[in-house]
């Protein structure tokens, strides 16, 4: 009997994942493509600065298959509301540390590359400025984008373990 109702609440949270296996490399792909590329910033040449700095995705499909997760375990579970809550508090409190980071690289940008004395300073401080920034927006954008996926993910996937729960309740 354990195992019956075991069945549809994996069914729910296999669908989730599986979805969102599929579209993530979609999503974050159109999230940058929407947003377009930066100039290269002064300091860094075009391969350092992609394979460095763009590239880097770090846990970025992982931490969204953790939120499904959670997310589907606050839904499913009557009462966890609470943890989907403690969840986006940790990881907004996460970002905002992260966040501190992009400034003080900013900082250290300004300070170390650019140079008073440099003729091309101005064109130097615009460009590095937007691909900062640029750098700070999508990395904001993705985040929110791919939070409210994975609510939606999660949603879907309860709806998806309630069709087979009522599927197995028919047999």
């Amino acid at each position: 009997m354990r195992f019956i109702n075991t069945v549809p609440a994996c069914t729910g949270l296999a669908m989730s994942l599986i979805l969102g296996w599929m579209l993530f490399p979609w999503l974050i792909e159109y999230v940058e493509k929407q947003r377009g590329r930066p100039p290269v910033p002064p300091g860094f040449t075009a391969e350092l600065w992609n394979e460095k700095v763009l590239g880097q995705r770090g846990g970025t499909e992982w931490l969204g298959r953790l939120d499904q997760i959670i997310f589907f375990a606050a839904f499913w579970v009557q009462g966890a509301g609470l943890l989907a809550g403690a969840w986006l508090t940790f990881k907004v409190v996460s970002k905002w540390e992260s966040w501190k980071y992009f400034g003080e690289m900013s900082k250290w940008w300004k300070e170390s590359i650019l140079r008073p004395e440099s003729p091309t300073i101005k064109d130097d401080l615009s460009n590095g400025t937007v691909s900062w920034l640029w750098l700070i927006g999508t990395s904001h954008t993705t985040f929110a984008i791919g939070t409210g996926a994975n609510v939606v993910l999660a949603l879907f996937g309860v709806f998806m373990g309630h069709l087979a729960e009522g599927w197995f309740a028919c047999r």
